[in-house]
Protein backbone atom coordinates (compact mmCIF):
# COMPACT_ATOMS: atom_id res chain seq x y z
CA UNK A 1 0.00 0.00 0.00
CA UNK A 2 1.25 3.47 -0.81
CA UNK A 3 2.40 5.44 2.30
CA UNK A 4 0.07 8.19 3.47
CA UNK A 5 -3.11 6.47 2.21
CA UNK A 6 -5.86 6.10 4.85
CA UNK A 7 -7.08 2.56 5.70
CA UNK A 8 -9.59 1.27 3.16
CA UNK A 9 -11.43 -1.96 2.31
CA UNK A 10 -10.57 -1.29 -1.34
CA UNK A 11 -7.16 -2.29 -2.69
CA UNK A 12 -5.72 -2.81 -6.16
CA UNK A 13 -2.67 -5.10 -6.30
CA UNK A 14 -1.82 -3.80 -9.78
CA UNK A 15 -1.57 -0.14 -8.76
CA UNK A 16 -0.82 -0.82 -5.06
CA UNK A 17 -3.46 1.77 -4.27
CA UNK A 18 -6.70 1.99 -2.27
CA UNK A 19 -8.73 4.13 -4.66
CA UNK A 20 -10.36 1.08 -6.27
CA UNK A 21 -10.37 -2.71 -6.12
CA UNK A 22 -8.55 -4.93 -8.59
CA UNK A 23 -11.97 -5.98 -9.94
CA UNK A 24 -12.63 -2.31 -10.77
CA UNK A 25 -9.20 -1.73 -12.35
CA UNK A 26 -9.95 -0.92 -15.98
CA UNK A 27 -6.28 -0.33 -16.83
CA UNK A 28 -5.48 -3.94 -15.87
CA UNK A 29 -8.56 -5.03 -17.81
CA UNK A 30 -7.34 -3.30 -20.97
CA UNK A 31 -3.83 -4.74 -20.52
CA UNK A 32 -5.20 -8.29 -20.25
CA UNK A 33 -7.46 -7.79 -23.27
CA UNK A 34 -4.53 -6.45 -25.30
CA UNK A 35 -2.32 -9.42 -24.43
CA UNK A 36 -5.10 -11.88 -25.25
CA UNK A 37 -5.52 -10.29 -28.70
CA UNK A 38 -1.76 -10.59 -29.27
CA UNK A 39 -1.82 -14.29 -28.38
CA UNK A 40 0.30 -13.99 -25.23
CA UNK A 41 -1.98 -16.37 -23.30
CA UNK A 42 -2.41 -18.91 -26.09
CA UNK A 43 -0.86 -21.71 -23.97
CA UNK A 44 -3.86 -21.48 -21.64
CA UNK A 45 -6.25 -22.32 -24.48
CA UNK A 46 -7.06 -25.88 -25.53
CA UNK A 47 -5.82 -26.98 -28.93
CA UNK A 48 -2.57 -27.08 -30.85
CA UNK A 49 -1.72 -23.44 -31.02
CA UNK A 50 -5.19 -22.56 -32.28
CA UNK A 51 -7.69 -20.42 -30.42
CA UNK A 52 -10.95 -22.33 -30.03
CA UNK A 53 -14.15 -20.93 -28.60
CA UNK A 54 -16.21 -23.54 -26.79
CA UNK A 55 -19.95 -23.44 -27.32
CA UNK A 56 -20.55 -22.72 -23.65
CA UNK A 57 -18.08 -19.82 -23.58
CA UNK A 58 -19.56 -16.46 -22.64
CA UNK A 59 -18.21 -13.54 -24.63
CA UNK A 60 -17.82 -10.38 -22.56
CA UNK A 61 -16.49 -7.02 -23.64
CA UNK A 62 -15.72 -6.06 -20.03
CA UNK A 63 -13.18 -7.76 -17.77
CA UNK A 64 -12.77 -7.04 -14.05
CA UNK A 65 -15.13 -4.08 -14.22
CA UNK A 66 -13.16 -2.25 -16.91
CA UNK A 67 -14.48 -1.10 -20.25
CA UNK A 68 -13.93 -1.94 -23.89
CA UNK A 69 -14.26 0.64 -26.64
CA UNK A 70 -17.48 0.14 -28.59
CA UNK A 71 -19.36 2.08 -31.25
CA UNK A 72 -21.24 4.07 -28.62
CA UNK A 73 -17.89 5.20 -27.18
CA UNK A 74 -17.18 7.34 -30.23
CA UNK A 75 -17.58 11.07 -29.69
CA UNK A 76 -20.85 12.03 -31.40
CA UNK A 77 -20.70 13.30 -35.00
CA UNK A 78 -16.98 12.68 -35.54
CA UNK A 79 -15.59 11.61 -38.89
CA UNK A 80 -14.09 8.17 -38.31
CA UNK A 81 -10.80 6.96 -39.72
CA UNK A 82 -9.21 10.29 -38.84
CA UNK A 83 -5.74 11.16 -37.55
CA UNK A 84 -6.83 14.19 -35.53
CA UNK A 85 -5.44 15.19 -32.16
CA UNK A 86 -7.46 15.01 -28.94
CA UNK A 87 -8.40 18.63 -28.21
CA UNK A 88 -10.80 19.24 -25.32
CA UNK A 89 -12.53 22.02 -23.38
CA UNK A 90 -12.12 22.01 -19.60
CA UNK A 91 -12.89 24.23 -16.65
CA UNK A 92 -9.69 25.69 -15.20
CA UNK A 93 -10.65 27.44 -11.98
CA UNK A 94 -13.66 29.53 -12.97
CA UNK A 95 -12.63 29.67 -16.63
CA UNK A 96 -13.99 27.51 -19.46
CA UNK A 97 -10.86 27.03 -21.54
CA UNK A 98 -11.08 25.68 -25.09
CA UNK A 99 -8.33 24.31 -27.34
CA UNK A 100 -6.58 22.16 -24.71
CA UNK A 101 -4.40 19.54 -26.38
CA UNK A 102 -4.09 16.16 -24.62
CA UNK A 103 -0.59 15.02 -25.52
CA UNK A 104 0.88 11.73 -24.25
CA UNK A 105 4.28 12.73 -25.63
CA UNK A 106 4.58 15.83 -23.42
CA UNK A 107 6.27 15.26 -20.06
CA UNK A 108 4.85 18.48 -18.54
CA UNK A 109 1.60 20.45 -18.56
CA UNK A 110 1.78 23.74 -20.45
CA UNK A 111 -0.32 26.89 -20.33
CA UNK A 112 0.36 29.50 -22.96
CA UNK A 113 0.88 33.02 -21.68
CA UNK A 114 -1.65 34.53 -24.08
CA UNK A 115 -4.33 32.28 -22.53
CA UNK A 116 -3.30 32.95 -18.93
CA UNK A 117 -3.51 36.70 -19.57
CA UNK A 118 -7.23 36.33 -20.32
CA UNK A 119 -8.01 34.08 -17.34
CA UNK A 120 -9.24 34.89 -13.84
CA UNK A 121 -6.94 32.97 -11.48
CA UNK A 122 -8.13 34.60 -8.25
CA UNK A 123 -5.37 34.80 -5.66
CA UNK A 124 -3.22 32.20 -7.41
CA UNK A 125 -0.09 33.91 -8.65
CA UNK A 126 2.57 33.01 -11.16
CA UNK A 127 5.74 31.61 -9.59
CA UNK A 128 8.53 33.12 -11.62
CA UNK A 129 11.15 30.74 -12.95
CA UNK A 130 13.56 30.98 -15.84
CA UNK A 131 14.37 27.30 -16.47
CA UNK A 132 13.71 26.61 -20.16
CA UNK A 133 11.93 23.62 -21.66
CA UNK A 134 13.15 21.75 -24.68
CA UNK A 135 10.95 20.44 -27.47
CA UNK A 136 11.17 17.19 -29.41
CA UNK A 137 13.61 18.72 -31.90
CA UNK A 138 15.75 20.21 -29.13
CA UNK A 139 14.45 23.74 -29.57
CA UNK A 140 14.37 25.82 -26.38
CA UNK A 141 11.05 27.27 -25.15
CA UNK A 142 11.06 30.16 -22.71
CA UNK A 143 9.21 29.46 -19.44
CA UNK A 144 7.66 32.57 -17.87
CA UNK A 145 6.84 30.73 -14.63
CA UNK A 146 4.66 28.04 -13.08
CA UNK A 147 1.18 28.21 -11.58
CA UNK A 148 -0.98 25.63 -9.80
CA UNK A 149 -4.58 25.71 -10.97
CA UNK A 150 -7.59 23.45 -10.30
CA UNK A 151 -8.94 21.69 -13.39
CA UNK A 152 -12.32 19.94 -13.58
CA UNK A 153 -12.41 16.72 -15.59
CA UNK A 154 -15.54 14.80 -16.57
CA UNK A 155 -19.22 15.61 -16.88
CA UNK A 156 -22.09 15.78 -14.41
CA UNK A 157 -21.88 13.02 -11.78
CA UNK A 158 -18.57 11.50 -12.95
CA UNK A 159 -16.26 14.43 -12.32
CA UNK A 160 -12.99 14.96 -10.53
CA UNK A 161 -10.91 18.05 -9.71
CA UNK A 162 -7.13 17.93 -10.05
CA UNK A 163 -4.57 20.56 -9.15
CA UNK A 164 -2.36 20.92 -12.22
CA UNK A 165 1.06 22.54 -12.16
CA UNK A 166 1.21 24.44 -15.43
CA UNK A 167 4.46 25.64 -16.94
CA UNK A 168 3.54 28.97 -18.49
CA UNK A 169 5.37 29.51 -21.75
CA UNK A 170 5.68 32.51 -24.00
CA UNK A 171 5.28 31.01 -27.45
CA UNK A 172 2.95 31.10 -30.42
CA UNK A 173 0.47 28.25 -30.57
CA UNK A 174 -3.00 27.45 -31.85
CA UNK A 175 -3.69 25.83 -28.46
CA UNK A 176 -4.31 27.48 -25.11
CA UNK A 177 -2.85 24.67 -23.02
CA UNK A 178 -1.33 21.18 -23.24
CA UNK A 179 -2.05 18.38 -20.78
CA UNK A 180 0.86 15.96 -20.70
CA UNK A 181 1.75 12.68 -19.04
CA UNK A 182 1.92 14.21 -15.55
CA UNK A 183 -1.82 14.92 -15.46
CA UNK A 184 -2.79 11.89 -17.57
CA UNK A 185 -1.02 9.67 -15.04
CA UNK A 186 -2.53 11.52 -12.07
CA UNK A 187 -5.99 10.91 -13.54
CA UNK A 188 -5.10 7.26 -14.28
CA UNK A 189 -6.56 8.10 -17.67
CA UNK A 190 -6.36 6.43 -21.04
CA UNK A 191 -6.76 8.26 -24.33
CA UNK A 192 -8.86 6.79 -27.13
CA UNK A 193 -7.64 8.72 -30.15
CA UNK A 194 -9.87 6.99 -32.77
CA UNK A 195 -12.84 7.79 -30.52
CA UNK A 196 -11.51 11.26 -29.59
CA UNK A 197 -12.07 10.58 -25.90
CA UNK A 198 -10.17 10.38 -22.64
CA UNK A 199 -11.53 8.08 -19.91
CA UNK A 200 -10.58 7.86 -16.23
CA UNK A 201 -11.94 6.50 -12.95
CA UNK A 202 -13.92 8.67 -10.53
CA UNK A 203 -15.62 7.91 -7.23
CA UNK A 204 -18.96 7.60 -9.05
CA UNK A 205 -17.93 5.71 -12.18
CA UNK A 206 -15.91 6.20 -15.36
CA UNK A 207 -15.49 9.84 -16.32
CA UNK A 208 -14.76 11.00 -19.83
CA UNK A 209 -13.71 14.04 -21.82
CA UNK A 210 -14.72 14.31 -25.48
CA UNK A 211 -12.55 15.92 -28.11
CA UNK A 212 -13.66 18.59 -30.55
CA UNK A 213 -12.73 17.36 -34.01
CA UNK A 214 -13.55 20.69 -35.67
CA UNK A 215 -11.18 22.58 -33.37
CA UNK A 216 -8.40 20.00 -33.71
CA UNK A 217 -8.43 20.55 -37.47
Amino acid sequence: MKPGRPPSSRYCDYHEDTRHTIEQCYQLSNLIESKIRKGHFIHYIEGQGQVHQRQDDIIADVIFGGFAARDEDYTPNIIRGHQDALVITAKIGTNAVKKILVDNSSSVDLLYHHALARMDTGDRKLDNTHSPLYGFTGNKVKVVGTINLPVLFGTLSCQVWKIVKFHVVSATSSHNAILGRTTISALQAITLIPHLKMKFPTEFGVGEMCGDQTVSR
